[in-house]
């Protein structure tokens, strides 16, 4: 089409494209939203290859596994590759309110063997899962608390799980700046009391006495002790030595005592 079928005339000329949809997708994805969901990550960083864009939904051996070179850029794939890469994630994804009953109904929630609520805001965490308990019977149910003060109101409304964030975060700095002397192993019932290795240093202040002799607080209770390798048992009559690698199970203000009854 020339310049003169327009008013005003532009300075290049034009074509006039006809797009007839197909009657079948001749590449039909499992799930679209997952295809639109990677070809958005793909072309979100421009001339990037695809093992970095990708990068937050497959690995290297993913791509490689949908039968595409990682290091190909994104303009360079047809769509058939993307929806094999589509494919190779198999996670449906839901667009929709979390708090919907129907939008539970549809991503499934009856018959789920539990529902995970990690929304940035308590209250539509506890709605999640008080409709999954309540409406569409799940077992279990856990949500990510933002405010720590809502984690007891949220287990009274009958949330098994409670995770909060600032408070896990803020153990881990606490131990960070006490002592290097501590290795957290494991959290337990929701971060209620830890499984927590002490390494006794060389100037300990009890060495030589035994588990009779030492203050333990009642929070804390000693489940092992590994000295050269070799695993003990506590006894009362268990001697602590400098190097002993010392597996407490405690609450957090309980593990605080005993670092400071043990001078660590």
């Amino acid at each position: 089409v020339g310049p003169g079928a327009f008013n005003s005339p532009p300075k290049v000329d034009s074509a006039i494209v006809r797009l007839t949809p197909f009657a079948e997708p001749p590449h039909p994805a499992r799930d679209p939203k997952l295809l639109e969901r990677v070809v958005r990550e793909a072309f979100n960083q421009r001339r990037k290859t695809l093992r970095n864009t990708l990068k937050p939904l497959l690995s290297v051996e993913d791509i490689e596994a949908a039968e595409v070179d990682p290091t190909l850029r994104p303009e360079q794939l047809d769509l058939a590759a993307f929806v094999r890469l589509a494919n190779q994630l198999e996670l449906p994804v839901i667009c929709g309110d979390g708090t919907s009953p129907q939008v539970l109904e549809t991503a499934g929630c009856r018959g789920a063997a539990a529902l995970v609520a990690v929304t940035g805001q308590d209250e539509a965490n506890l709605i999640a899962c008080q409709l999954a308990k309540k409406q569409f019977e799940v077992p279990r149910a856990a949500a990510r608390v933002n405010n720590p003060k809502n984690t007891e109101s949220l287990k009274k409304l009958g949330v098994d799980i409670t995770m909060c964030s600032t408070e896990i975060l803020t153990r881990l700095l606490e131990r960070e700046v006490e002592t290097s002397a501590l290795r957290h192993v494991m959290s337990l019932s929701g971060g209620q009391a830890d499984l927590t290795e002490v390494l006794l240093p060389t100037d300990f202040a009890l060495a030589g006495q035994t588990l009779t002799q030492a203050p333990i607080p009642p929070e804390v209770v000693l489940v092992s002790i590994t000295r050269n390798g070799r695993l003990l048992i506590p006894r009362g009559g268990t001697v602590l030595l400098p190097g002993d690698r010392v597996l407490c199970l405690a609450r957090d203000e309980g593990l605080r005592q005993l670092m400071r009854d043990w001078k660590l």
